[in-house]
């Protein structure tokens, strides 16, 4: 069987194959103690029945307002806990295609690194399935030129400061216990990767609430100083900016969105500035980082705020009303100002509390446009936007290979593949936008392209070879009976195949096309021929006429010849 079509990509793709060895990350560290960097907080615990089997986090049944992911609305849409929707839907966190889309994402808007919300290795809620994933992430990370670190808030559930009735480990002491094991799980299995965020050599532990209640200042101190003397050193960060309450086992402070405050605040800009002065203050006797935190954003309506109430009875609904992006912005330039050590953004994907700045249907790749642009300030770059709409290609690619494969269809799918490998490294290693984005769409056509049946490609090339042919024969205008005899079949041969290639029957296609080109090949033999013959006819009839000529020469000289045979005495 001759497939043309994918021998020629087959061919061609893996002539253009990038070889590469190693990781576009090798060699490459995230230190927040020498580099400028632009962090964002990042939610895993997302998930569809597609990938886990079960919706998470994507609805909300505990109070008030309910949403269920499972109802599709008339535009295709699904009923999600959030006032916007993502550009993906509703995805799942621990699937690698789409940790790799975010992960690309955030490399093309000018983040260094994610800090995953992560809740220790209890078995309490989706806990398990978080550290899954940020195991996961982890290794990808070191793959994809990119940061991590973790954000640890699980005292909070053990000792029973997330809301009423909220106490998972009753006994204090146990509860404390299992803080020091979680930590020391992170350390160890997190702190050696050269993706996981480092202060010099030690790993960085952002903890949120750290001095908000859950835990005393010398509990920490009891539990930072008892690892450090096992040889378990890191770097803490408080997510709150308690540095009265936590310094000087916590090293490294900035300010969430409305840390501190019961409502948000209605001025941002006054909010980050107040900050800033305070932990600027601070630096001036404290030995510590700091940093500032931007934000586009808030809205916790569609889980009814967590159930917590106000004092009047009611949802306690916090709204910080985007400006179509100016918030973000104001954010940014208030933040810029002040020159911190690093940048925090509130959030990359807590779609619950609409903190997101990932891609939604509503406002596009709006923020990250305007995040590229801002880092790239802070660092001292040169933005560049051209990178930001390509991991959603690569990721369509990705899903259509998925897809088909999922499907059964696997003819051109090993040419789809290749492609998608072309696309990654381009985007990844050679950071070739262009050519990362037509070798995605190369991918998707590909995927889509195995819907056929193997027959479909074969008669496809044949009809290819039928038409180039017949093109050739009417240009060559034949002069011969038999060749323009043989041209004739041939062109209703291929006008059958053309016929049964549109209705789809694609064995006869095979068939007529098969003649086609056994026609169109015979008639260029038989006018080759018919132009030949003549040339050995004649060649043949002037050598027949020079003999002749010879003979008859020789015989009319030989009279002449005895005469003077004779006369010289030669003859008697």
């Amino acid at each position: 069987m001759r497939f043309f079509e994918i021998g020629i990509l087959l061919l061609l793709t893996a002539s253009s194959l990038p070889v590469s060895v190693g990781s576009p990350n090798a060699g490459k560290s995230f230190d927040l103690a020498t580099q400028k960097l632009v962090l964002a907080d990042y939610l895993n615990p997302w998930s569809n029945p597609t990938f886990s089997r079960e919706w998470g986090g994507w609805g909300w049944h505990e109070c008030g307002t309910s949403h269920d992911p499972d109802y599709v609305y008339p535009n295709g849409t699904r009923d999600i806990a959030s006032i916007f929707y993502p550009l993906i839907g509703p995805y799942d966190a621990g699937e690698e295609a789409v940790m790799k889309y975010h992960i690309r994402l955030a490399q093309a808007s000018g983040l260094d690194a994610f800090v995953v919300d992560w809740d220790g290795i209890t078995g309490f809620y989706d806990f398990p399935r978080i550290n899954r994933n940020f195991m996961k992430m982890l290794k990808l990370a070191e793959l994809q030129n990119f940061g991590v670190a973790i954000d640890y808030d699980a005292m909070r559930y053990y000792v029973g400061h997330t809301g009423p009735g909220v106490k998972l480990i009753p006994d204090r002491t146990k509860a404390l216990r299992q803080v020091h094991d979680d930590l020391t799980y992170a350390i160890k299995q997190f702190g050696p990767s050269p993706a996981y965020l480092k202060f010099h050599d030690q790993p960085v532990i952002f903890v949120f609430g750290a001095g908000g209640g859950s835990m005393t200042r010398d509990e920490w101190g009891d539990i930072i100083t008892q690892l450090s003397n096992e040889g378990l050193r890191a770097f803490y960060v408080d997510m709150q900016g308690q540095t009265r309450k936590l310094y000087p086992y916590f090293k490294g402070y900035f300010p969430w969105l409305g840390a501190g405050e019961e409502d948000l605040s209605p001025n941002s800009a006054s909010f980050i500035n107040d900050w800033a002065a305070v932990l600027r203050r601070s630096a001036q006797y404290m030995d510590i980082k700091w940093g500032l935190a931007v934000w586009p954003g808030f809205d916790n309506s569609p889980v009814s705020a967590w159930c917590a109430k106000n004092s009047s009875g009611s949802y306690w609904i916090q709204i910080l009303d985007r400006k179509n992006g100016l918030l973000y912005n104001q954010t940014w330039t208030a933040v810029m100002r002040n020159k911190p050590s690093f940048i925090f953004i509130v959030t990359w994907n807590d779609w619950n509390e609409a903190t997101i700045i990932e891609p939604a249907r509503q406002y596009g790749y709006k923020y990250l446009y305007a995040t590229e642009l801002y880092a790239s300030q802070f660092k001292g770059q040169k933005p560049d936007y051209d990178g930001i709409p390509v991991p959603l290609e690569i990721y369509d690619a990705t899903s259509a290979i998925q897809q088909a494969s999922k499907d059964g269809r696997t003819v051109g799918l090993d040419i789809a593949q290749q492609y998608l490998q072309n696309a990654e490294t381009a985007f990844d290693f050679t950071h070739d936008y262009g050519s990362a984005a037509s070798f995605a769409r190369k991918a998707v056509d590909a995927a889509k392209a195995s819907d056929y049946p193997k027959s479909y490609y074969e008669a496809k090339g044949l009809l290819a070879e039928a038409e180039s042919l017949k093109t050739n024969a009417t240009a060559a205008n034949f002069t011969s009976t038999q060749a323009k005899t043989l041209f004739n079949e041939g062109v209703s041969a291929f006008w059958q195949a053309e016929y049964a290639y549109r209705q789809g029957d694609y064995n006869a296609t095979i068939t007529y096309a098969q003649a086609a080109v056994r026609f169109f090949e015979q008639a260029f033999q038989a006018e080759r021929t018919a132009r030949t013959f003549p040339l050995v006819q004649l060649r043949f009839h002037y050598e027949y006429l020079a003999a002749a000529a010879v003979i008859i020469l020789i015989v009319l000289a030989a009279p002449r010849l005895r005469r003077n045979a004779k006369r010289n005495g030669e003859l008697t």
